[in-house]
């Protein structure tokens, strides 16, 4: 199968972009009613008011706060890579994007469902444009924390086993 045959008859077919529209509005009502389903089974409210009741409120403040800075940063960086691999400038559809990615991504396993579920704001992109621009995403902090546990396991080893500091530059330099 050459990628001739896949553009001619699924990507351009004109059957597929005359439901497309309602296929993407079929996908928001399964993923909501799976969010839905989700939060029935697994939340229950008598205990989260028992666990606010007893919480020290300074730590949900100080979690909320963490919480909206992590959506920032998360939202910031998807902006950065819609901008520069897909072309997209819209804010409010990469921020929906990113909301559908986590709606979508919160009940399927491994959170598969958030490479597809950011798909649903972009119609004019193909599902695997978002989809490696969404692994670029994910594989982001993966790095970050690659590459500073590398450099933590470094000093870890020089104090604890009291390694030398030609052992200890060298690593520093491979890494």
């Amino acid at each position: 199968m050459n990628s001739s045959w896949l553009k001619e008859n699924i990507i351009y077919n004109p059957l597929i972009s005359r439901y497309k529209t309602k296929v993407i509005i079929l996908l928001k009502i399964i993923i909501a009613a799976g969010l839905l389903i989700y939060i029935v089974n697994r939340v229950n409210l008598n205990e989260i008011i028992t666990a606010i009741k007893g919480a020290n409120l300074l730590f949900i403040l100080a979690a909320f706060l963490l919480l909206a800075l992590n959506i920032y940063i998360q939202y910031w960086k998807w902006k950065v890579i819609c901008e520069k691999f897909l072309g997209i400038t819209n804010r409010k559809k990469i921020l929906f994007s990113l909301f559908y990615g986590y709606s979508a991504g919160s009940f399927t396993p491994a959170r598969i469902g958030e490479y597809f579920g950011r798909a649903m704001s972009f119609r004019d992109k193909s599902i695997s444009e978002i989809t490696i621009a969404t692994f670029i995403d994910k594989t982001i902090p993966l790095t970050i924390i690659a590459f500073t546990g590398a450099l933590a396991s470094i000093v870890f080893i020089h104090y604890y086993y009291n390694v030398t500091i030609f052992i200890t530059a060298s690593l520093f330099i491979f890494v």
